[in-house]
């Protein structure tokens, strides 16, 4: 039951509170040249930056690259990870690699204690990253995870979650909600498994005893218990984000960003 709704309209401009965002980067100093060349490419920046996972304490991995949310159009090719470092004074942003055969870089998720992994939403795959190195590999590309042939943009495989040694995700435009195995010190993979089927999944979230809450494009958030049992739970459209609180007092707050700019806090009856 839903007990309590606070809804936040993000206007363009509007400062974000401290800490959910760097307010300023600046590139490590590895020498002027190369501080500069990553200043630039920060500066000219990219259309967009999608997925985002704290790979440890304030230091976060997210990808970034030209998604236009005008026409919905995706460029192949444009697709980099970065890491922001939030644990000093000021923010440090670097860029950990360019990735020029991704074509649409989404998902992320922690994996280790210094990698992360990276939905390629377009070629159906996941890749792991070195967090240190920028060295990177593809852990698994399934049919499963790529976009159906009717989708409106070439998105498929859209959020990634880890639950014990299973990789849980979201397929948009293949109406699905899945797992596989993904072994926790080799990144061995097994099996792609489909959990249940549901209108354009989007982002979701996992709680400790594996049940899944899951933000859909037209039909609200929907929880979603290991068996494939769907209730229906909040009438909020197009959740593109989903966090529990972090703090003790939220144990019971999710957090649902929206496609078009709102904030809700939703209460969990436990």
């Amino acid at each position: 039951m839903l007990r309590r709704v606070v809804r936040e309209h993000l206007g363009a401009g509007k400062r974000p509170p401290r800490g959910d965002a760097p307010r300023r980067a600046r590139a490590v100093d590895d020498g002027p040249a190369d501080a500069q060349s990553r200043k630039d490419r920060l500066r000219s920046g990219a259309l967009g930056l999608t997925g985002v996972t704290e790979i440890r304490h304030d230091v976060f991995g997210f990808a970034a690259g030209n998604f236009n949310t005008t026409d919905f159009t995706v460029e192949a090719g444009s697709w980099s990870v970065w890491t922001v470092d939030l644990t000093g004074e000021e923010p440090v942003t670097e860029l950990l690699a360019d990735v020029p055969e991704a074509g649409f870089l989404l998902g992320t998720a922690t994996y280790g204690t210094n990698s992360m992994l990276v939905a390629d939403a377009a070629e159906g795959k996941v890749y792991k990253f070195d967090a240190e190195t920028g060295a990177y590999e593809v852990i698994i590309e399934d049919d499963l995870l790529k976009p159906a042939a009717d989708a409106q943009i070439p998105e498929a495989i859209h959020s990634i979650r880890n639950f014990g040694e299973e990789l849980y995700f979201t397929n948009t435009f293949g109406n699905a909600f899945g797992h596989f195995f993904l072994n926790a010190v080799t990144a061995e993979v097994g099996e792609v498994n489909i959990v249940t089927n549901l209108t354009s999944p989007l982002d979701f979230i996992i709680d400790g005893n594996g049940t899944s809450y899951v933000g859909q494009i037209g039909d609200g958030i929907v929880k979603v218990t290991q068996d494939g049992t769907v209730t229906p739970m909040w009438n909020i459209t197009s959740a593109t984000s989903l966090a529990f609180g972090r703090r003790k007092a939220e144990f019971d707050i999710i957090y649902a960003g929206t496609a078009v700019g709102e904030l809700y806090a939703l209460q969990i009856d436990w």
